[in-house]
């Protein structure tokens, strides 16, 4: 959440700046980072889904497949 949230402020420092998008080396750093750390989030829940197998967890299931 917090990588997010500093792409965000990122993206608010450019419009100050005028910028109107990230370089292509700033976008595949920013995108590698984001399937880094979203493969990190999936390992966990799947850790938690295998152990407790809940229904529970199909909302947040769908919302991995959705980020992905």
């Amino acid at each position: 959440m917090v990588y997010l949230l500093s792409l965000r402020d990122k993206v608010d420092e450019y419009k100050v700046l005028g910028r109107i998008a990230f370089t292509a080396t700033e976008y595949e750093e920013a995108k590698a980072e984001y399937l880094r750390l979203l493969d990190i989030w999936y390992r966990e829940f799947k850790k938690d889904y295998d152990n407790n197998n809940s229904k529970y967890y199909d909302s947040e299931r769908c919302l991995i497949a959705r980020l992905k």
